[in-house]
């Protein structure tokens, strides 16, 4: 296999002679032709195009997507497809190994809430079971140096639009994504839940952190401001993770520079496409952050990407719900649409949400091998689901996960990890 890199030194697969698949009759006959891209560079076009739509996830963004690129150094693979010889559909892949198996990924997906494709307007209008079997066809033909395609906690739909995927095989992930609509006003988002509650809840943590020098909502408008914060949540997390027993998922060096690229405030000054809150002591305590949170926003759509929180100082004031209070209230008068707790199950997601929405797993085999693997993946996501959905069984392999940590924490506190 010949590679080529691009300028920010991640391997991409070179390109070959475009696989075109075929059809329909001859009056009305469906032409898909399915290309690799050498580099970010060269799909940088369609792909802004395309994830200008509403239906696009802020994970396949091409902003995303090269900082995981050029933070991990991940084999890629960029799969550009045309209906008709016009831009329809991008597929963003890293390629890595599960047990012997190569699979196909989206860029990232460890570190995906939700993910969606990148499809045109007129692909996702025109898109039918024929439509999706010539993808799958297409995919197949342009030769992906994999086994098997794992398209992993896809949404449903957004808005008008059906995921086309869905018309596929396909299994329902284990992990449910939480949300808030959102309103203009304020007072409508609250009386969704106990708005009396809610209010009284704020009040009271805004009067426990009086003795403790009062606080402010600090959201970063530096890249230097950002990233503070982001080095303070990795303190916290790792510090929260190790009383639980559990390793740090985000002591990981090139993670860390990932989220790193996302929080640095592009030079039109635009905003970063990780924003980090936090909730800062003032007075005797000046500077301390005890809550923090990192969002982003498409279209209208806040994801709490993921948040911390320092426990060591007026633990009794709820820091975390206050952050999240004050800025659900900011989403809801900058006229974003849905607060998006993302996915995972915690009470506290619970506490917040109206809505909780499914996703699901879609595997495409390749050849042989990956109609195997594509099997086995489908059975451990349905396996997966079993456990989460039963109390009993969740609580058994909360205990398993422990087993053998120097440092055992109770099942409860993994299971709500």
């Amino acid at each position: 296999m010949i590679h080529v890199h691009d300028s920010f030194a991640a391997p991409l697969l070179s390109a070959r002679p475009p696989a075109t698949v075929t059809a329909g009759c001859a009056s009305n006959r469906i032409s898909l032709t399915a290309r690799l891209i050498d580099s970010f560079a060269e799909a940088e076009p369609m792909w802004r195009e395309i994830e200008a739509g509403a239906q696009a996830s802020v994970h396949q963004s091409y902003d995303w997507c090269l900082a995981w690129s050029r933070s991990t150094h991940v084999r890629t693979a960029l799969v550009a497809i045309e209906l008709d010889g016009r831009p329809a559909a991008l597929f963003p892949f890293e390629i890595v190994r599960r047990g012997g198996i190569r699979v196909a990924r989206f860029i990232g997906s460890s570190q995906s809430n939700v993910n969606s494709g990148l499809f045109s307007a007129e692909f996702l209008s025109r898109a039918d079971p024929r439509l999706m079997d010539m993808l799958v066809a297409a995919l197949r033909a342009v030769r992906l140096p994999a086994d098997v395609v794992a398209l992993e906690r896809m949404r449903s739909g957004c808005g008008d639009w059906v995921q086309p995927f869905a018309l596929m095989p396909k299994v329902i992930n284990q992990n449910s994504s939480f949300q808030l609509p959102l309103f203009p006003r304020f007072e409508d988002v609250l009386a969704q839940l106990n708005a009396k509650r809610r209010r009284k809840k704020f009040r009271v943590s805004e009067r426990r952190l009086e003795p403790v020098g009062g606080y402010r909502h600090m959201i970063a408008s530096t890249t230097e401001e950002g990233q503070a914060l982001l080095a303070e949540f990795f303190r916290q997390k790792a510090t929260r993770l190790s009383e639980r027993g559990l390793p740090d998922v985000f002591g990981d060096g090139e993670l860390k520079a990932f989220f790193e690229d996302l929080t640095r405030v592009p030079e039109s000054g635009t905003k970063p496409i990780l924003e980090m809150h936090g909730v800062v002591l003032g007075g005797e305590n000046e500077g301390r952050v005890i809550a923090i949170a990192a969002l982003t926003e498409k279209d209208g759509h806040v994801i709490c990407q993921f948040g911390s929180i320092d426990a060591e100082i007026a633990a009794d004031a709820s820091a975390g719900e206050l952050l999240f209070y004050l800025m659900i209230q900011r989403a809801s008068l900058a006229g974003c649409h849905v607060f998006d707790f993302g996915i995972g199950d915690q009470p506290y997601k619970r506490s917040w949400c109206t809505v909780e929405s499914l996703h699901f797993d879609s595997f495409i085999a390749l050849n042989l091998r990956g109609r195997l693997a594509a099997a086995g993946l489908s059975n451990l996501v349905r396996a997966k689901r079993l456990i989460k959905t039963s109390p009993a069984l969740h609580r058994i392999a909360a205990r398993l996960r422990i087993i053998g940590r120097p440092h055992a924490a109770a099942p409860d506190a993994v299971a709500d990890d």
